[in-house]
């Protein structure tokens, strides 16, 4: 549409052209000059001069030029106007035409970001978050100019941290621009997470972890918040790398395995006895498993203290029948 009503101001040029003054001065105020046509022209300014339609032409403006990041073509009929009207010695050898295209390009979030992130910090928005801004578009600017942009009647909702704007942007020599956006702050946390995918038996490590920014809503529960609170813990389910690890899909790592014999000891007032048993599950430091006695087959409650060892629980639940 705007390159067609700028066309159309060129054709009304050349259509109403008689010979009269354009611009304040004479249309034939100089001779003929004898200059070639220029196909293509990117022109940096919103003014259309001569120069830019006809290489060895004079730089006199013959009308406005198209807004940023679009173009006019200018058929023949138009170009020979023009060039009698301002006394160029050029005429149509056929279908020429001459492209006349302005450059231009769009801001990007990252443009309006820092300022947009300053507005909803004020409206109660949390520090560490990150701004979604989907279908952010903007009509193109000229790509030398600097636009300065404000957000005006903007509204936050802290429960689901979506929010409402209005951006104005302006920039010398361009109508400016207001354009209303929505998008959401999401909240972020940093964790530990692993660097890698880890699977059940392995011990967790310093070097398995780093330090990663997640989205709350992805970060709850009991989670691992420290690395001194998965250093040494044996994984239970496998973990996915850079995901946040839940407390219970750790433990001490693991000592004693299902079928490991064991040395059983019983320590009550005015008793010491050690027994030997078979591990029922596995376990590791301080958990409780059950193991069976291998001669009365019946099956007791024991507390791992190391490799091989482990210390009966006297309760009434160890006096089971034996399986």
């Amino acid at each position: 549409m705007i390159a067609m009503k700028l066309a159309l101001v060129f054709t009304c040029m050349a259509s109403a052209f008689s010979g009269g003054p354009i611009f304040g001065g004479p249309a034939f105020a100089a001779p003929a000059a004898t200059v070639s046509l220029k196909p293509y022209t990117a022109l940096a300014q919103a003014v259309v001069r001569l120069s830019d339609l006809f290489d060895g032409a004079d730089d006199r403006p013959i009308g406005p030029g198209p807004l940023p990041g679009a173009r006019i073509t200018v058929e023949a009929p138009q170009l020979a106007a023009i060039a009698r009207l301002f006394g160029v010695d050029w005429r149509p050898a056929g279908s020429e035409r001459a492209v006349l295209e302005r450059p231009g390009r769009s801001l990007a979030k990252e443009d309006v970001l820092s300022t947009l992130r300053a507005v909803l910090l004020a409206e109660g928005a949390p520090r560490d978050s990150e701004i979604e801004l989907p279908g952010f578009t903007t009509p193109p600017f000229p790509t030398s100019a600097t636009p300065s942009f404000d957000f005006n009647t903007t509204s936050y909702d802290a429960s689901s941290g979506r929010f409402s704007t209005t951006l104005l942007a302006t920039v010398e020599g361009v109508p400016p621009i207001q354009l209303r956006l929505s998008g959401r702050v999401q909240e972020m946390v940093v964790l530990p997470v692993p660097r890698r995918a880890m699977m059940p038996g392995e011990i967790m490590t310093a070097a398995d972890l780093q330090w990663t920014r997640l989205r709350v809503g992805v970060a709850r529960g009991d989670l691992v918040r420290l690395p001194a609170q998965a250093e040494g813990q044996a994984i239970r389910r496998p973990l996915q790398q850079g995901q946040p690890v839940q407390m219970a899909d750790l433990g001490r790592p693991m000592i004693v395995s299902k079928g490991m014999p064991l040395v059983l000891e019983l320590n009550e007032p005015g008793l010491q006895v050690v027994a030997q048993g078979v591990a029922i599950e596995a376990g590791g430091i301080g958990e409780r498993i059950h193991v069976t006695n291998p001669y009365s087959r019946s099956v007791i409650e024991a507390e791992i203290l190391g490799a091989g060892r482990a210390r009966v629980v006297p309760s009434r639940g160890n006096q089971v029948a034996a399986r």
